[in-house]
C-alpha cells in the first residue's frame, strides 16, 4: 500500500519539512502538490469573485465586474505566494521530483512511480490560477467576507 498525498502549493510551503522525514525512515510516499500559485482557500473565503466565469449557467456564480471596490475583481496580492520549484526539495532531502503540465506528462510520471516503487515522489502539478476544487466550487454562489452590498457592480 503507498500513500498518496495531495496538498495546495500553500499548505506545502508550511509542511515541507515533512518530506525529509519521508527520505528518512524509507517511505514510499507520493505527494502531489497542487500548484496555482495562490492560497487559494482563503482567497475563496473573502472573495470568492476572481473564481467566477463570464460564462456561468448559474447567475450567483458569474464573475461580477465591480467599479467601486476593482481590487474584488482579482486575486489579491497577499494571496499569491512565492514560487518554488516543490520538486526539487527532493534534491536536498531525498527521493525523486517531477513536473506535470499536462494529462499526458501525468501520465509520465505515474509510469515513473510504478517504475520506482521504493522511493518516495514530489509530483508539481501545475494548475491555472483559479482552479480549484470541485469540492468547494458551492462557495462560488456565495458572497465572500470582503463582497458587500455597498459594492456596486459595473453593468
Amino acid at each position: 500500500c503507498r500513500p498518496l498525498v495531495f496538498v495546495g502549493d500553500g499548505a506545502f510551503q508550511e509542511t515541507c519539512q515533512a518530506v525529509s522525514g519521508h527520505h528518512y525512515y524509507g517511505t514510499n510516499n507520493v505527494v502531489f502538490v497542487l500548484d496555482n500559485g495562490i492560497y487559494g482557500i482563503e482567497q475563496m473565503l473573502v472573495n470568492p469573485n476572481p473564481f467566477r466565469s463570464e460564462t456561468a449557467e448559474c447567475e450567483q456564480e458569474k464573475k461580477v465586474n465591480y467599479e467601486t471596490r476593482p481590487q474584488q475583481n482579482t486575486i489579491y496580492n497577499y494571496n499569491r505566494l512565492n514560487k518554488w520549484h516543490y520538486e526539487k526539495i527532493v534534491d536536498m532531502v531525498g527521493g525523486r521530483g517531477v513536473v506535470v503540465n499536462n494529462n499526458q506528462e501525468l501520465q509520465q510520471a505515474l509510469v515513473e512511480i510504478d517504475q520506482y516503487p521504493n522511493d518516495n515522489f514530489v509530483i508539481r502539478v501545475m494548475l491555472n490560477e483559479t482552479d480549484i476544487p470541485h469540492a468547494i466550487a458551492y462557495h462560488l454562489a456565495q458572497k465572500g467576507e470582503d463582497e458587500q452590498d455597498d459594492s456596486v457592480a459595473i453593468t
